[in-house]
């Protein structure tokens, strides 16, 4: 009841059902990613239940972090869960959304089995639309099949190294990032309208001006970069020394993303962007010394330098449809 003496809420508007309603933390920043054991614990210190599912969110902390930081964040997220779950004794079910683009954890039919083995403390993974679309039905009933059937595994990793990598690759990024915002803006408008999103407030990526400039969402965003020859996937990844390298390589199979993500390279992309983003890209030929094979995909190089050519000259007339060509052939939009 609102006021002491008048009718209730159940005889105002009925009876509500159901009488208890259960709820899935949803954690997506950076800061809130590392705690997410403080944070489930805290939530269920008042409740009694058998288990707990807990939502973390990849897309957004690779647009705000990168690639690489978000996966090593994530490594750590699940880590600390499966901690937090031999403490308390609840069954704790983390939820992932990993898309096709390696940037957004690579997950398709055609290497489901890596991904559910990289990631084998994850209970479940919510699947896109490329996945669902892009293949044959049988390939994605046999790769939702092979998901269904895996076995949630204990994975602990070693939170102070990643700590220290996370903040130096996620600095490289950000400023990469956005010394491509005009490039990134200035495409965005082309990309294939999915569907409209409430946006989210304080993230970087979320529609918020940094020295006049605004970033898309992740999807956008990536493929606005896919589109000119250039995934998202390199920034951030460079400024790792051997050591570093080493230590990721231990817990991520950083390479395996990597050389998903170079065979969509194209080097004119560095001709239209700023001079040190070009620099610090340029580098990525020397991937080569730590035994990386890389292929490169000669049709979509070959769309993506039209596409280059649209934006060196301005015009607009079938940017759209190059982008979209160009999103076939990699079977993902971003």
């Amino acid at each position: 009841m609102f006021f002491h003496g008048d009718i209730t809420i159940a005889d105002w508007i009925g009876e509500f059902k159901p009488h208890e309603i259960n709820v899935i933390p949803l954690i997506e920043d950076m800061p809130y990613m590392l705690k997410c054991d403080r944070i489930v614990e805290s939530y269920l210190q008042d409740k009694y239940l058998d288990y707990q599912r807990v939502f973390l969110a990849k897309s957004d902390l690779s647009l705000n972090y990168g690639m690489l930081s978000s996966a090593l964040a994530l490594k750590i997220a699940l880590s600390k869960l499966e901690k937090l779950e031999e403490r308390i004794s609840v069954g704790i079910y983390p939820i992932v959304g990993f898309e096709s683009a390696p940037f957004r954890e690579n997950l398709k039919p055609e290497n489901v089995d890596v991904i559910v083995e990289e990631w084998s403390s994850v209970q479940t993974f919510t699947i896109q639309s490329a996945f669902k679309y892009d293949y044959f039905e049988n390939d994605v009933r046999s790769a939702i099949e092979i998901i269904n059937n895996s076995k949630k595994n204990a994975n602990g990793v070693e939170e102070n190294d990643l700590s220290k990598i996370i903040k130096k690759s996620s600095g490289e990024y950000r400023k990469l990032a956005l010394s491509l915002a005009p490039i990134i803006s200035e495409i965005s408008p082309y990309i294939p309208k999915r569907r409209e999103r409430k946006l989210h407030i304080g993230l970087f990526g979320y529609s918020r001006n940094f020295n006049g400039m605004k970033l898309p969402r992740a999807i956008t965003f990536c493929a606005a970069l896919y589109s000119i020859g250039l995934p998202p996937e390199l920034f951030g990844v460079y400024c790792l020394d051997d050591k570093e390298w080493e230590i990721v390589l231990e817990v991520y199979d950083l390479e395996r993303d990597l050389i998903d993500a170079l065979r969509y390279f194209n080097p004119e992309v560095l001709k239209i962007i700023p001079k040190k983003a070009a620099e610090t890209i340029g580098k990525i030929r020397d991937f080569e010394k730590f035994g990386m094979d890389m292929e490169f995909d000669e049709q979509h190089r070959k769309i993506t330098s039209e596409i280059i050519e649209i934006v060196k000259r301005k015009e607009r007339s079938s940017l759209e449809e190059k982008i979209v060509q160009a999103a076939y052939m990699r079977r993902f939009l971003g």
